[in-house]
């Protein structure tokens, strides 16, 4: 009898300590759980945003607030869409843009069979994620050393799934942290400030105007009078034409064109012996504006 009692007293030890090595288990994946889906919202929020510049900040808030209620399978799909796939083109129309935009995005241009692959990586891990926080007890006999030791060793195999996951994760906000890093130093360079600078006139109303008027306005020859598109623009644009000019420091139309580099332009002799300016899109870099 008293073997009996010492076997028993050994076997709830022995299923006493499995368990809370189980327990240990459940505690370290679910943190893992957790830190993946950190990992996800830190990447859902560098990957992309766009916005009027004075209100970047408050896009940025408002985008974090959304995140950060999010579940699991919705982050993995909104990390797919931004972290794998292009930007789709915006709906704004150009009238609605009061000031300078900008808009940053870094994504990773991958073939179909990594992108369904990435995918199917994802719905694992969330499957897997749901199943250990809301279906683990039916399936576990806290009574039975072989039950506890099975749901122990499938904790282990989720574990190496989770970290090989965090590692992947780790590495792509370290690529697009070197890459925001790059882009952060071009646009402080007197390069990138020029670059922006030129962004700024070339999808201001103005120029997307004389853009507008070249295309629907131009003679047989495809040149347009820049006098007749100035007063166009004077007549329509009065004010943005001011303002705009002023900013860049030019005081003529004919500078501001020059200024822009999105057209040619030539002068030719009128029949009253003066000249007037002609000017045209260049085709290889009037898509900026489109």
């Amino acid at each position: 009898m008293k073997n009996s009692n010492t076997e028993l007293s050994e076997t709830e030890k022995e299923l006493s300590s499995i368990k809370d090595e189980l327990f240990r288990k459940v505690g370290r994946n679910l943190i893992n759980y957790q830190t993946i889906e950190q990992l996800l919202k830190q990447l859902i929020l560098s990957s992309r945003i766009s916005g009027p510049i004075s209100q970047l900040e408050e896009i940025r808030k408002q985008k974090s607030e959304e995140v950060k209620v999010q579940t699991m399978g919705t982050l993995a799909g909104q990390f797919i869409e931004n972290t794998y796939q292009a930007p789709k083109a915006s709906s704004n129309q150009q009238a609605e843009i009061k000031e300078t935009h900008l808009s940053t995005s870094f994504y990773f241009d991958v073939s179909d069979d990594v992108l369904e692959s990435r995918k199917a990586d994802l719905k694992k891990i969330t499957d897997a994620r749901n199943n250990l926080v809301h279906h683990l007890l039916p399936r576990l006999d806290l009574n039975s050393i072989e039950s506890c030791l099975a749901i122990s060793r499938e904790l282990d195999e989720q574990r190496e799934e989770q970290s090989k996951e965090i590692e992947h994760l780790i590495s792509l906000i370290k690529q697009i942290g070197n890459s925001m890093k790059e882009y952060t130093e071009f646009l402080k360079s007197d390069e990138g400030y020029k670059l922006f600078e030129l962004r700024h006139l070339q999808q201001s109303k103005v120029v997307g105007m004389l853009l507008e008027l070249s295309e629907t306005q131009s003679r047989p020859d495809g040149w347009t009078v820049l006098d007749n598109s100035t007063r166009y623009i004077k007549n329509n644009l009065a004010d943005d034409l001011v303002k705009i000019k002023q900013y860049e420091g030019c005081k003529t139309m004919k500078s501001l064109v020059i200024t822009s580099e999105l057209f040619d332009i030539v002068e030719e002799s009128t029949k009253k012996g003066g000249t007037r300016v002609l000017y045209r899109a260049k085709p290889d870099l009037s898509h900026i504006y489109h």
